[in-house]
């Protein structure tokens, strides 16, 4: 049975992007050491690539219907992480969403990482699933997930959510684990 709430993880606030901010606000907030894996940002070719895909996952969220508020989403997975939970790090929270509540013209899913939406990450992860690389609206979540599987687990664990708005404060369950 798929889980019914979107997973966002992070230390500070929830639901803010680092790539919402200029190259001199990003530098400060890395030089605060809140960041959680602060090398991606600090990297100019992460940053790019980053602007590219998450251009390319908006187009695409348009062209099946989305109507996106952000101009980049925030991002959370289906479902809690056993993994990544178990290596809470310190500050640690997971900031919890039932699906049931957001705006389905404002959340879309990828199958993996929306990252693979760039070449070079499909090519080193060897993301060949025939669904990577493409951007869907939450109501065909259930039609997506159908009969398949990721590997040995569950398909549900294989989709990355992307939120085109800012929740409203009220749906959020934050759980501290670190």
């Amino acid at each position: 049975m798929r889980p019914e709430q979107l997973a966002h993880y992070c230390r500070g606030p929830a639901f803010r992007s680092m790539l919402d901010l200029d190259a001199g606000g990003r530098a400060e907030l890395l030089a605060s050491g809140s960041v959680h894996l602060p090398a991606r940002y600090a990297d100019p070719t992460y940053v790019a690539t980053r602007h590219r895909v998450e251009r390319a996952l908006r187009e695409g969220f348009v062209a099946a219907g989305g109507r996106p508020v952000r101009e980049r989403p925030h991002y959370g997975l289906l479902g809690r992480s056993e993994r990544t939970e178990a290596r809470a790090a310190p500050g640690l929270a997971v900031h919890l969403l039932d699906l049931a509540d957001l705006p389905g013209d404002q959340v879309s899913f990828t199958w993996g990482d929306s990252f693979a939406f760039d070449p070079a990450f499909r090519a080193a992860t060897n993301a060949d699933h025939p669904l990577v690389g493409q951007v869907f609206p939450l109501r065909r979540l259930d039609e997506v997930l159908a009969g398949r599987t990721h590997g040995d687990r569950p398909a549900w664990m294989a989709i990355e959510l992307q939120l085109w708005m800012d929740p409203d404060p009220t749906w959020v369950t934050t759980v501290r684990l670190g």
